[in-house]
């Protein structure tokens, strides 16, 4: 199977949503806390069925593609102190289709406030959220309360992609994000 066939498979357009359902897909390398992230993310109320899903990487697996659910968003969570796991999230974004980077995906960064512990200078892993054009959001999946403050903030995302936010689209929220730039004076 070629890469274009594969990504029309993982398009967010290739299959019809579930109804009163939402199922997020965390990318992410073994041993970083994906797992911790997906109880807790179950863990939460919602109106709807939550469905998490876990990879270490992407493509899926083309095997049993035809009973996968559809993707509402997707998770990449990298550690910052893991150069396998920042080449390994690399990769998979590449994998991605592009439809999902309009409000259907963004990156999970660990140890991002650890400036000892970085493998990768944090301007390379910003700026891999800015060329896909994706929310950043620094974790702690080790404590409990920190991963459920990122639990609810990934449910809200995903609410938004899933229309579950009546009103709000990814498109609106896309168009009136903020680029902050800042500039020398004169």
């Amino acid at each position: 199977m070629g890469r274009l066939s594969r990504m029309a498979e993982f398009s967010s357009h290739s299959k019809l949503p579930e109804l009163n359902t939402a199922t997020i897909l965390l990318v992410g390398g073994q041993g970083i806390g994906q797992h911790k992230l997906a109880e807790t993310l179950l863990e939460l109320n919602t109106l709807y069925s939550l469905q998490v899903r876990t990879t270490t990487h992407l493509p899926l697996p083309a095997e049993n593609s035809e009973s996968r659910p559809k993707i509402d968003f997707v998770v990449f969570i990298l550690d910052a102190s893991n150069n396998l796991s920042i080449s390994k999230t690399v990769a998979s974004a590449k994998e991605l289709d592009v439809s999902y980077y309009l409000g259907k995906a963004c990156f999970v960064v660990l140890n991002a406030t650890s400036d000892s512990l970085h493998c990768a200078d944090m301007t390379d892993i910003t700026g891999l959220c800015d060329a896909y054009d994706s929310p950043m959001l620094c974790a702690n999946l080790k404590d409990e309360s920190p991963r459920k403050c990122l639990a609810r903030k990934l449910l809200c995302l995903t609410e938004v992609s899933s229309g579950f936010k009546h009103g709000v689209s990814p498109m609106l929220i896309q168009a009136t994000k903020h680029t902050y730039e800042f500039m020398e004076t004169l």
